[in-house]
């Protein structure tokens, strides 16, 4: 039986056991006939090597050596090991095998980078020879990849030396003059290299901190920091974090901005970290670097949302106190929640509201909370809803209507025909028989009955209906 023929009868067989599962719901041994199906002996002789690779596969005829990732030619597919010589063909690991002509990467020939007679490997994508170290394209960076060309798999790492070169951990690397950080070359002293914590090394003569995969030399002495946890690192006189934050320029390019965050201290054994962002030391409450004002430091602790802390004379929302709070009635109203209360005043994060109120409902988590007199969301009161009758369009939806009015967040979208109105993404976009509606604003020009979310090409836009594309809401082009 051909190749080919193989195909047809594996497909057909698939058809019937598709048939099977939708006539015989509960079959026993499903499993195993599916597993038979799309195992790879259906399609190969058999792997060339089965203790040191399951993804290399002699052809049906064995007359051709195929490359399936894992075996898993069904969702993986199969490749021809081009120009393979059979007889002396030798599997080296999963993806590593030779001939005595090539050596190969999966299906390609990687001869032409890689020196045949000193060709090692140091571990999964990384090997060497006795000239380089080299790094397979999809474990280092689109920029060093892109220098590559499309037939080459591995790229060279430039200044590295072979012979001593070796991985450290899942990021960190080594040989005997540099360190290597996702295979980026890192310009700190060799001898007095040493990790703080994940983002935060040293030498003999300065911090450093990680900005994408480069470490940058800080102000900061290397001399006698050391590190406390996984977060924070001190020296004689400064409590030492990473920071970090990420924004989007004009063009979709992200900029990384990193730097140590720090306050002054005067017994670390008083350090005692709260979570990520809070801690306390001196008897002093810090969230980041905002001391919070007044804070009994013996009392303070955490709520159910980190947002909030308290002691028993304050409740701080992200280290603002709430005014007029009683802090023994004070509860969350739900566990992740923004809105709270205590018996007299509703809260909405640190901002007062509204008068207490004993029935109440949070129509979502964090947006809207219905009591018996109003409607709130985002801490925003409602204008002139029907309280009793207001409810969400969807689970978690921003818009709600009370029967007469609809609203997005808490604005009035005006000429909603409510026997037609039909959410298309409850965070955004709502329609009726006549309109369409980004946010509370009408769409102009959209077309109702074929206006739709489109994932094709989110760049450009992020809707569509029969005739043109849209954008937040603004059309960007003609279909």
């Amino acid at each position: 039986m051909d190749f080919w023929t193989c195909i047809f009868v594996l497909f057909a067989f698939f058809a019937v056991l598709q048939l099977l599962n939708s006539l015989f719901p509960t079959l026993k041994n499903k499993s195993t006939l599916f597993n038979f199906l799309v195992s790879p002996s259906m399609v190969f002789s058999g792997p060339v090597d089965s203790e040191r690779s399951d993804s290399y596969y002699y052809s049906v005829n064995k007359k051709q050596i195929r490359f399936s990732p894992m075996g898993n030619w069904f969702s993986l597919g199969n490749s021809l090991v081009e120009g393979a010589d059979i007889d002396s063909f030798e599997v080296i690991a999963r993806n590593f095998a030779k001939d005595k002509y090539q050596l190969y990467y999966g299906c390609h020939v990687i001869s032409g980078q890689v020196d045949y007679d000193s060709f090692e490997i140091i571990e999964h994508d990384v090997i060497r020879d006795k000239y380089h170290v080299f790094i397979h394209k999809r474990s280092v960076s689109f920029a060093m990849a892109s220098q590559l060309r499309p037939e080459q798999q591995f790229i060279i790492l430039g200044g590295a030396d072979p012979a001593t070169f070796i991985l450290m951990n899942d990021f960190w690397a080594k040989d005997c003059n540099h360190h290597y950080y996702n295979f980026v070359r890192q310009n700190i002293g060799y001898d007095t290299f040493s990790h703080l914590t994940e983002s935060i090394v040293k030498d003999q003569h300065s911090v450093f901190i990680k900005c994408d995969d480069t470490f940058n030399r800080t102000a900061v002495s290397g001399v006698g920091v050391k590190a406390f946890d996984e977060r924070y690192i001190y020296d004689d006189n400064h409590l030492y974090w990473y920071q970090g934050k990420y924004e989007q320029d004009i063009d979709g390019s992200f900029n990384t901005t990193t730097w140590l965050e720090c306050v002054p201290y005067k017994d670390i054994n008083t350090l005692k970290v709260l979570d990520d962002d809070y801690f306390i030391i001196d008897s002093k409450v810090y969230l980041g670097a905002e001391e919070l004002p007044n804070a009994k430091a013996n009392e303070f602790e955490l709520l159910s949302n980190f947002a909030f802390g308290c002691d028993s004379q304050q409740v701080f929302y992200l280290a603002k106190p709430l005014e007029k709070v009683v802090p023994e009635h004070f509860a969350l109203l739900s566990p992740s929640g923004n809105y709270s209360s205590d018996k007299n005043h509703l809260y909405f994060k640190q901002q007062l509201i509204g008068p207490y109120s004993d029935e109440r409902v949070e129509l979502s988590n964090n947006d809207f909370l219905k009591t018996t007199d109003a409607v709130y969301y985002q801490g925003t009161q409602l204008e002139s809803v029907d309280v009793q009758e207001f409810a969400l369009l969807e689970r978690f939806a921003m818009y709600g209507c009370d029967g007469k009015t609809v609203y997005f967040g808490h604005h009035k979208i005006h000429g909603v025909d409510l026997d037609s109105m039909e959410v298309v993404n409850r965070d955004k976009l709502l329609k009726d028989a006549d309109a369409v509606y980004w946010h509370e604003k009408k769409v102009l020009g959209a077309d109702p009955k074929t206006f739709t979310i489109s994932h094709r090409d989110y760049d450009k836009y992020d809707c569509e209906d029969d005739y043109y594309f849209y954008k937040e809401a603004e059309r960007v082009g003609k279909k």
